[in-house]
């Protein structure tokens, strides 16, 4: 999460507005929901990636680490829709790999990667304080903005807190067997919910000593909106929902 924050801050996209990225990223996040899986997802999955990597220069590598654990689950759910219980009278209940399943879990790995580039896109290039200063544009409610800063905020308490006891542990090999191991993860879990409402609480009495009156205000949007790139944005869509439409692939 802190990679991810870090590459929001420092992209070729950094200094478009924020409009921009969000109606790319909403647009074909429409379109690999709506059009059929081939080839409208996997035009979205081309040209988000594309933008992604050759648009906002983000590394391929950086990409790839920020994408690992959605793919992992992704891949994970795959396999179970690839197998089916078959009931045997002779050997009873038994797995096996169907071609059916095969087909269903393809499509749907498909669309949900082309889907998940589109929410990269937004997570690798749009630091959070630009987000909030849209929503508050949008008129969202105040309330649901302050309780995502603060989760924000206390996420990455959290992580650092996490962080250091587990550098700390392994200095005094807390993990050098299977049972300390067990020991030190324990203690970690326990040790991290404890200081993390601590901080919690620690944050509540800053925010009322320094007269929080239920609003956190960060930095307005200072880029200007490029039409040119909304044009293209529009355009590529149309191209590829005519792509779409003229292959003739029912929607699944």
């Amino acid at each position: 999460m802190q990679r991810i924050d870090r590459v929001a801050y420092a992209n070729g996209w950094r200094s478009r507005n924020p409009v921009e990225k969000l109606a790319l990223a909403g647009t074909m996040l429409a379109l690999a929901l709506l059009l059929p899986i081939w080839p409208g997802c996997a035009l979205v999955l081309v040209v988000m990636i594309a933008a992604a990597l050759l648009g906002a220069r983000i590394a391929p590598r950086t990409y790839l680490r920020a994408a690992s654990p959605a793919l992992l689950f992704l891949a994970l759910s795959a396999a179970s829709l690839s197998l089916s219980v078959v009931h045997d009278p002779q050997s009873g209940l038994s797995l096996r790999v169907s071609a059916a399943g095969v087909l269903v879990a393809a499509q749907v790995a498909l669309r949900a990667v082309a889907a998940l580039s589109c929410l990269l896109l937004v997570a690798l290039t749009t630091p959070l304080p630009e987000i909030v200063s849209l929503l508050r544009r949008c008129r969202v409610p105040a309330e649901v903005i302050e309780v995502s800063l603060v989760i924000y905020h206390l996420l990455f308490s959290f992580f650092d807190t996490a962080r250091r006891m587990a550098m700390a542990q392994e200095a005094r090999l807390g993990y050098s067997t299977l049972r300390r191991s067990y020991r030190s993860s324990a203690l970690l879990v326990a040790s991290v919910l404890e200081r993390s409402l601590s901080r919690a609480r620690s944050l509540e009495m800053g925010l009322a000593a320094r007269g929080f009156a239920g609003e956190l205000r960060v930095l307005p949007i200072t880029s200007k909106m490029s039409r040119v790139f909304l044009a293209i944005t529009l355009s590529l869509g149309a191209l590829i929902c005519w792509i779409s439409l003229c292959a003739g692939v029912p929607a699944s």
